[in-house]
């Protein structure tokens, strides 16, 4: 947290502008599910489910990655990109959040911090449940397997955000209502790129993330994390 006062001072300064951080908007799937609630056609949301995981392969690690203090955990380092996603889709800032962090289950790394799991509330209704951990298998074939499940009174979209082997292996998104039975639906791809973005926001221009967006995300990632319970490697319960 006193890292992050740091950092929103040099944001107030308002000289320089930080960017190149909350990537998952610039997903064409992620993108696309941005367009049909934006287009009304889930209706009004209700709900989301995020999940999040990943390989760890810690041979490929530097050892900063399995110190909390310097890595953040699975909800600064992973759940930030849901955190700020949950903000962008419901329109809606975040009224509460609780969870658990666990450690301990790595052999070899009692002090790595593997699953992560939030509940959060939205000021205007709508609820979300994000998952995070570092347990997909190394042999699968890219580094997690990503959705966002998304409910609204007319439909619900799934989110595949890094493809599904066994339907395709580019991200797509799978569109139902009450009429549509289940559609794959094409992929939007955003006007610009992540890069692209930064740089009209440096010159003044609209961009897709805003220096507000990343200061809320992170503010909004420190708070739940201290707000999560730790189960540890005894599996016995303390509050963090």
């Amino acid at each position: 947290m006193a890292d992050f006062q740091r950092l929103k001072h040099v944001f107030d300064l308002g000289r320089i502008q930080v960017g190149l951080m909350l990537t998952e908007r610039f997903n064409p799937a992620v993108y696309t599910l941005k367009k049909l609630i934006g287009e009304g056609r889930l209706g009004k949301l209700v709900g989301f489910t995020f999940n999040k995981p990943h390989k760890l392969i810690p041979e490929q690690r530097e050892s900063w990655h399995f110190d909390k203090k310097q890595n953040g955990g699975p909800v600064i380092d992973l759940l930030v990109h849901d955190i700020d996603l949950i903000r962008w889709f419901s329109g809606s800032e975040i009224e509460n959040t609780v969870g658990f962090l666990k450690k301990g289950d790595r052999p070899g790394y009692p002090q790595l911090y593997d699953d992560a799991k939030l509940l959060v509330a939205m000021k205007n209704g709508v609820t979300a449940v994000l998952t995070a951990d570092w347990w997909t298998p190394d042999a699968y074939p890219c580094f997690g397997k990503g959705r966002i499940i998304c409910t609204g009174t007319l439909g619900k979209a799934e989110v595949y955000t890094t493809g599904e082997p066994l339907i395709q292996e580019k991200q797509f998104v799978i569109f139902s209502t009450s009429s549509i039975r289940e559609e794959i639906v094409p992929c939007v791809f955003p006007p610009k790129n992540l890069m692209e973005d930064f740089l009209d926001r440096i010159a003044g221009r609209p961009s897709l993330i805003t220096g507000e967006d990343i200061y809320k995300a992170t503010w909004e990632s420190l708070a739940a994390d201290r707000n999560c319970k730790i189960i540890g490697h005894n599996y016995s319960l303390y509050i963090h």
